[in-house]
């Protein structure tokens, strides 16, 4: 019998994969208690010591760009924080995210040195279905189903519902993602079926929105197309996605998937504005921030009033629901800038590199573009798992870089046989 040799770069990476999984689902779990920081710096902790191991040493800690780019956020809401009329709050969420900052640059130099992204899109994938398993675990699915069943939207001390579902549903839209990459399946696939049962019985529209347009982005623009495709088969593919977007459609209008049809009514009915018709509280509410947000804005246009202090002025306590809002009402525009031009650099980056393709490509470029429309109904500034959107978005302008360098190099090199052999 021939022997397995398992090479020890191998366990390592592993290793790191399953910490780096670890790290983020419990910055999830335990996000809004007095033990975050302490799990994230342990499993941080962690994988300094293996990635010690792994590169035996040969650490690569030169700066680059988004460090830079992160220090300049931090250091700039840590100098006006004591200007805040909260400014003990402040401090404390500046400390927060500076934490948040560092655990990410660790993970950072591991994955910046990556020929491919695909290491972040699993533990960004398998973090969202430990969170899945987690709640079902802790709540029971006949609770869940009972809650769907009543319209009751997804009850858990645990997980804010709206994380859970936005989690969910895009560990489903990355499973498809992997499925047509690798063109197989494998066991774990069968956890999307609970995820999507998560992601409606959350109730959030923003996981909706993640799972249907993910979904149907990744199939359209991930999925490989076949060169000799006939007429005939792309009809068949048309029909059946009809199909399933009928199925999609009758599944709404079930009981239980009731509670998600009546809050994306109510968003529509918001939105219509029409005369007699009573849209969502929640979707009032979001726009009463909205409003806050904005006078405070104009009343601390260049630097704020602090760091996640906009909630003090909602009269409610809670933040604002909108993450360019409350970066222009806690920050000023230094502050919107600071972070806003992190994702104006990817977007140079994705178009400078626009000739390079690949699906890993494709497959951020649709989280980066899902992530630009969710923040208009979400705070995600302040988060951890936002560190790992930012090593995604980061890691992948390394990889076109480089790859665009390559392309150029190759070019010009075709270029000089070329004019040689006219010669």
């Amino acid at each position: 019998m021939k022997n397995i040799v398992v090479k020890p770069n191998k366990v390592y990476d592993f290793l790191l994969f399953a910490d780096a999984t670890a790290c983020l689902s419990m910055g999830l779990i335990n996000g809004n208690s007095s033990s975050f920081t302490k799990y994230i710096i342990f499993f941080t902790a962690i994988f300094i010591v293996l990635l010690f191991l792994r590169t035996k040493g040969d650490i690569d800690l030169k700066p680059d760009l988004f460090l830079g780019m992160q220090l300049a956020f931090v250091a700039f809401f840590f100098l006006t924080s004591s200007l805040s009329d909260y400014s003990t709050h402040a401090s404390n969420i500046v400390v927060r995210v500076l934490s948040n900052a560092i655990c990410g640059t660790v993970l950072y130099v591991y994955y910046r040195k990556e020929s491919t992204v695909d290491g972040i899109l699993k533990v960004m994938m398998w973090n969202g279905y430990v969170c899945v398993i987690y709640i079902i675990a802790n709540t029971g699915i006949s609770v869940i189903i009972d809650q769907m069943l009543s319209a009751e939207r997804l009850s858990s001390a645990l997980i804010n519902a709206n994380t859970v579902g936005m989690n969910a549903a895009l560990a489903v839209i990355l499973n498809f993602y992997f499925i047509f990459k690798e063109k197989r399946l494998r066991w774990w696939n069968l956890l999307m079926i609970p995820s999507f049962l998560l992601t409606f019985a959350s109730q959030s529209k923003k996981a909706f929105i993640i799972i249907v347009v993910g979904s149907v982005l990744v199939y359209f623009f991930v999925k490989p197309r076949e060169a000799d495709e006939t007429l005939n088969k792309k009809a068949g593919k048309a029909v059946m996605i009809l199909l399933l977007a009928g199925a999609l459609l009758g599944l709404m209008e079930t009981q239980l998937f009731s509670g998600m049809n009546e809050r994306l009514q109510g968003f529509y009915d918001t939105l219509s504005d029409d005369e007699g018709v009573e849209g969502s509280t929640s979707d009032e509410l979001r726009e009463f921030f909205i409003e806050v947000g904005i006078e405070q804005f104009k009343k601390n246009p260049v630097i704020g009033v602090g760091l996640d202090c906009a909630r003090y002025y909602t009269g409610r306590g809670y933040y604002l629901h909108n993450n360019y809002v409350e970066l222009l009402a806690d920050g000023g525009v230094i502050g919107f800038a600071l972070y806003y031009m992190m994702y104006a650099y990817i977007i140079y980056v994705l178009l400078k590199c626009r000739k390079v393709k690949s699906p890993q490509k494709t497959m951020v470029i649709i989280i980066f573009a899902i992530r630009i429309i969710t923040e208009f109904a979400a705070v995600t500034y302040v988060t951890y798992i936002n560190q790992f959107y930012l090593i995604l978005f980061f890691s992948e302008a390394r990889v076109l870089r480089r790859e665009y360098s390559e392309l150029i190099a190759e070019t010009d090199s075709n270029k000089k046989i070329s004019d040689r052999t006219k010669a």
